[in-house]
């Protein structure tokens, strides 16, 4: 014969978050982008130089995030080493040196514990709130009839990051190449 089943409230395991956070766009004023200085090997000054492109994307995408709101002051000397180590890893790989991998795992070892990963944001229990403009839109795609996608539809859009000189642009056409 078969236990009785327990009583939801008696389980030991849930397997549900402690603690969920919901986190809202808010309107505020986004941090400056510092200015950059590097030393010349030469005279030995301080020269302003400008950021790497897409390490200026990715300062940009976190400030515009939805978990902007959460960071501290204190954090953002954080965020602009994250912005210095982007930028010394696409310098490095246009140039092709070595050194991208550590500069590569130092970069994820931030953004992880930003929170700014999926896993990382399930770990701190921040679930993003639904606005009525964003609950309206899915239930208006919710409601609509399914049909097919046309290929008339579809926009690529443009890329973020530029590939490094030297790189190969694989063909997206030859899917088997």
């Amino acid at each position: 014969m078969p236990a009785p089943v327990k009583h939801p409230s008696v389980r030991a395991r849930r397997n549900q978050p402690n603690v969920t956070k919901e986190i809202t766009r808010v309107d505020f004023e986004k941090p400056q982008l510092p200015t950059r200085y590097v030393v010349d090997k030469d005279s030995g000054e301080r020269i302003e130089k400008d950021w790497h492109p897409n390490a200026v994307a990715v300062w940009n995408s976190i400030w515009d995030s939805e978990m902007a709101d959460e960071f501290f002051r204190v954090d953002i000397g954080t965020f602009i080493r994250l912005l210095d180590l982007e930028t010394k890893y696409w310098e490095r790989s246009e140039r092709d040196e070595r050194g991208i991998v550590t500069l590569n795992e130092q970069i994820n070892a931030i953004i992880k514990e930003a929170g700014l990963t999926v896993m990382r944001r399930r770990v701190l229990g921040w679930v993003v709130a639904q606005t009525d403009e964003s609950e309206a839109r899915a239930a208006a795609v919710r409601r609509a009839p399914q049909r097919p996608l046309d290929v008339g539809d579809v926009t690529v859009p443009e890329p973020v990051l530029e590939l490094p000189p030297g790189a190969v642009q694989e063909d997206p056409d030859d899917l088997f190449a």
